[in-house]
Parts: C-alpha cells; sequence; structure tokens
C-alpha cells in the first residue's frame, strides 16, 4: 500500500496479489481506506487496464472478505 499523487491527486494505491499474479487497486482521491491493511483480503471488481505495463483498477468496488486464521467468536444462545 502507498499513497501517491496522480494527476495532482492523493491516490491509494494497494496490490491485490493471489495464486494467479497482481494487479493495482488505484482509489482516487483517498489517503486511506477503513478496514484495508496490508495483509487484508479483498475480492475487488471493475474495469481493468493496463497502467505503465501492469494490470490495475481504478475505484474498484470491493469487499473485505474474513481472516480464515482469526480466532471464531463463540455464538451466543
Amino acid at each position: 500500500m502507498r499513497v501517491q499523487p496522480w494527476g495532482g491527486v492523493a491516490t491509494l494505491e494497494c496490490t491485490l496479489r493471489d495464486e494467479t499474479g497482481s494487479i493495482a487497486l488505484v482509489f482516487l482521491g483517498r489517503r486511506h481506506i477503513s478496514g484495508i491493511k496490508a495483509g487484508t483480503r479483498l475480492l475487488a471488481e471493475g474495469m481493468v487496464s493496463d497502467r505503465g505495463g501492469r494490470l490495475a483498477m481504478l475505484n474498484p468496488e470491493y469487499e473485505i472478505l474474513p481472516d480464515p486464521n482469526a480466532a471464531e467468536l463463540p455464538k451466543q444462545h
């Protein structure tokens, strides 16, 4: 994750990686997004383009996925 200017606008750029490769998720005008940090599992959807020889999605729709390693909370009855 990094914040950098893009066209004069602060931009949050995250790299989403899985076993098939990686893609940059670019959020224009954002410096942070609550719930997203290094290691967060995401599902992203949007139009893919080439940005400097790298795949990227601008302002994608996203869903934060649960951490499979997190301890499960006891169920209340």
